[in-house]
């Protein structure tokens, strides 16, 4: 391969929050066979003679360049005591899995990724009641639409350019003079809402579902002085730190939980991001105090406190079984058409942002690449080994930090260009909240890449 070309990827994934074997005198395999490792433990090794060690035999935490010329990274597996045939006959238990050698003065990358929480696209109508950028108080028979457009790697594979999906939802008010609705605000925007969610494939109202990848939600922007009339009201200081399965209200028909991805050490809900990003956008007036809450039809408009502003947010797609696209991220473009006024507030207060470091990323990148390439080599491998299963290996709902060392293996040949180095690049994943296995994995590698004029990494 030439020192240009693409370099070849080993992805090691690590669980059990164990410590990092690196004690200077364990081998990684025994004279049995059986891997020195746990399974999902992590361990760095001598990879050469050189510097008077011992291929296999870990290093010392403190170690250098000097007295480890190159070391290797090694993951244990499910099978780490069990070598010999596996469950189908022919195939062979794989104990272990191992980084090639990592050169340490032939290495070119030594970085860490933080794992990214993905964070849904969210816009905001109106502000708080009585301030210039507040939806006005709504006109008696009057059509007030807005328009929701939708834009994603999907979408662009899907739509052309010039006529992307979009939905126009309206609603026509009543004569509120004649029937002296209380709150004519507040009957507006719930029914806008409802609106909203009857295109949303969230919410069940009265039997049907809708089909959209975006939800609403009516807010009391200044519910700490004045509360919600009916009450059930959910403060968004209680929203931006949503966990798994946490409901709050979004129509008179029930709460929408949220999906989010959760580990043992926190949670990170993409609708809670949201709600983090739309309380911090200095542009609109929704603050923590503020409260969003439930539709009731029956009693919209009645409230002296009522709702008096419309939260939109995109949500992700629904995945096929086999889903390889990495990016899933919906962008909405929300326009307002009739009825409102030009003094009311149009905010995109939340980005869209993909995770870095999810369970699903994590397994597309093996199967694209580790997967792929343990596949090449097993057919040629003797005895033939059963490869793991990433499903297994990388748990759903669990999220990672990277780190990333990039190396040049010299070798003997050489080619028409002299060219004696290949590619070789390390991928290595750690849970967030597996701070023993951090600590331990920043401890022996820091001084070691130092030895070679790298700035440690820290997670």
């Amino acid at each position: 391969m030439g020192k240009f070309g693409r370099a070849v990827e080993t992805i090691l994934v690590a669980s059990g929050d164990a410590t990092v074997l690196s004690d200077g005198s364990t081998t990684l395999v025994d004279s049995n066979g059986n891997c020195n490792l746990a399974n999902g433990q992590l361990g760095v090794f001598h990879a050469t003679y050189d510097g008077g060690s011992t291929p296999g035999t870990a290093i010392s935490v403190g170690d250098t360049v000097s007295d480890a010329p190159a070391i290797q990274i090694a993951q244990g597996t499910p099978y780490v005591s069990s070598p010999g045939p596996a469950t189908y006959n022919g195939f062979f238990n794989k104990t272990h899995i191992v980084s090639p050698s990592i050169f340490g003065k032939l290495t070119r990358v030594f970085r860490g990724q933080s794992y990214t929480a993905p964070r849904y696209n969210a816009w905001v109508v109106g502000a708080t009641e009585g301030q210039s950028d507040a939806i006005s108080t709504p006109l008696d028979e009057t059509k007030y639409s807005l328009r929701i457009t939708m834009s994603s790697r999907r979408h662009e594979e899907t739509f052309s350019e010039s006529t992307r999906q979009s939905t126009v939802i309206e609603y026509t008010t009543p004569d509120y003079t004649t029937l002296g609705t209380t709150n004519p605000l507040d009957h507006l925007v719930q029914n806008m809402v409802n609106k909203i969610n009857l295109q949303s494939r969230l919410v069940l109202t009265n039997g049907h579902r809708g089909n959209k990848d975006f939800i609403a939600f009516a807010v009391r922007h200044d519910e700490a002085s004045n509360a919600f009339s009916a009450g059930g009201s959910v403060l968004i200081s209680a929203l931006d730190a949503l966990a798994g399965g946490t409901a709050y209200p979004t129509t008179g028909y029930g709460g929408i939980s949220t999906d989010a991805e959760t580990t043992s050490g926190g949670s990170n809900s993409q609708q809670g991001a949201a709600w983090v990003a739309i309380a911090a956008d200095s542009n609109n007036d929704i603050a923590t105090t503020d409260a969003v809450v439930p539709i009731n039809l029956t009693t919209a408009g009645s409230n002296t406190y009522g709702a008096n502003g419309i939260v939109i947010m995109a949500i992700d797609p629904t995945l096929a079984y086999e889903d390889r696209q990495r990016l899933t991220k919906i962008k909405m473009a929300v326009s307002l058409i009739d009825g409102f006024g030009t003094a009311t507030g149009l905010f995109e207060s939340s980005d869209v942002q993909e995770a870095e470091g999810s369970a699903r990323k994590v397994r597309l990148f093996y199967r694209d690449t580790a997967g792929q390439r343990l596949y090449s080599q097993n057919r040629i491998e003797l005895p033939i080994v059963e490869l793991l299963d990433p499903d297994v290996m990388i748990p759903s709902g669990e999220v990672y930090d990277t780190y990333i060392i990039e190396s040049e293996t010299p070798h003997a040949e050489g080619s028409y260009f002299q060219d004696n180095t290949r590619l070789q690049r390390t991928y290595v994943f750690i849970p967030v909240d597996n701070t023993t296995t951090t600590a331990a994995f920043e401890a022996a590698l820091n001084p070691y890449f130092a030895s070679a004029d790298f700035s440690a990494v820290t997670l």
